[in-house]
């Protein structure tokens, strides 16, 4: 990795904050020829942009800004419909006997009913609110530091094509904030959207397409194949969600790095905890490679 992916690796895996999507957002203007498009009052946004987004035909995003710390892990499982519908189900059940507990408990004291309603309501928006504003996860070296990696390492490759274009989104995680505005900014509509999101904990790295990107699919399994014992799969039909910005975008790839089980199939586990500290270079080195050959081919 250069020096600027070590720096960050290093010292800036937590941006949650204004301040410290400031202070990531100056280290880059001392190393590359950014810009940023701010947008939002409530929600303040700054995209951060390489090139010109106008002129591009291929657009290359990760996004940068890094999550609340969660007592559970974020998980995913992109591919495997019943765990994810069972993990929510979980969260949800939790959820509600964490507010009945509380209900009952105060009703042990005799508080009144309504009290015990303002309470309750209260404690459902605290709840909320700290999962989306909350203390700042401390480790995010995989969600997403890996994926803006991914992208500082392939500038040199693409600085002299005027038709590709790299973003870094704010916001995904307040609800893909970043990418949605941005395709309300430009046209994208004709555009490939490369997003990568979580691609530095696993050795099993999907590629996951729009059904607009399929078009694509001779190609994405010519070029993004097995290397250093990382194993690609390109997953073209059947269930396929994973949460990401490339959603907001109907000609896009999503490219994450997962673990596999016989039982969950794959997973993520470590995001939005303090263990998010996994982080393979190799998984960026074959993901970089793949995708330069990918694009060459077009």
């Amino acid at each position: 990795m250069n020096k600027l992916s070590q720096e960050i690796l290093a010292n800036y895996q937590r941006r949650k904050s204004f301040k410290e999507k400031t202070a990531f957002i100056n280290l880059l203007q001392e190393h590359l020829p950014i810009h940023i498009e701010s947008s939002g009052h409530i929600i303040k946004n700054r995209n951060i942009i390489i090139g010109n987004i106008e002129k591009a035909k291929i657009i290359l995003t990760a996004h940068y800004d890094t999550c609340a710390w969660l007592p559970f892990p974020n998980l995913c499982f992109p591919t495997n419909l019943w765990m994810m519908l069972l993990y929510n189900f979980f969260i949800i059940l939790l959820f509600i006997a964490f507010i009945t507990i509380l209900r009952l408990g105060l009703w042990a004291f005799n508080i009144d009913e309504f009290l015990i309603d303002i309470i309750a309501d209260m404690a459902v928006l605290i709840i909320i609110y700290a999962t989306i504003f909350g203390y700042p996860n401390k480790h995010n070296a995989n969600d997403n530091t890996s994926g803006i990696i991914t992208l500082i390492e392939m500038i040199d490759h693409f600085k002299d094509h005027e038709d590709i274009a790299f973003v870094f989104f704010d916001n995904e995680e307040k609800g893909l904030i970043g990418s949605s505005r941005l395709n309300k900014q430009h046209f994208t509509k004709a555009k490939l959207i490369i997003n990568y999101d979580c691609v530095g904990d696993g050795d099993h790295i999907l590629v996951i397409p729009s059904k607009a990107a399929l078009t694509y699919l001779p190609l994405l399994k010519q070029h993004y194949t097995d290397q250093y014992n990382k194993k690609f799969k390109v997953i073209a039909a059947g269930f396929r969600l994973y949460p990401s910005d490339q959603m907001n975008f109907k000609n896009s790839l999503a490219i994450a790095a997962f673990n596999r089980n016989k039982l969950l199939g794959y997973y993520l586990d470590k995001i939005h905890t303090n263990k998010d500290t996994s982080f393979d270079p190799k998984n960026i080195e074959v993901i970089i490679a793949s995708t330069i050959n990918f694009i060459n081919s077009l």
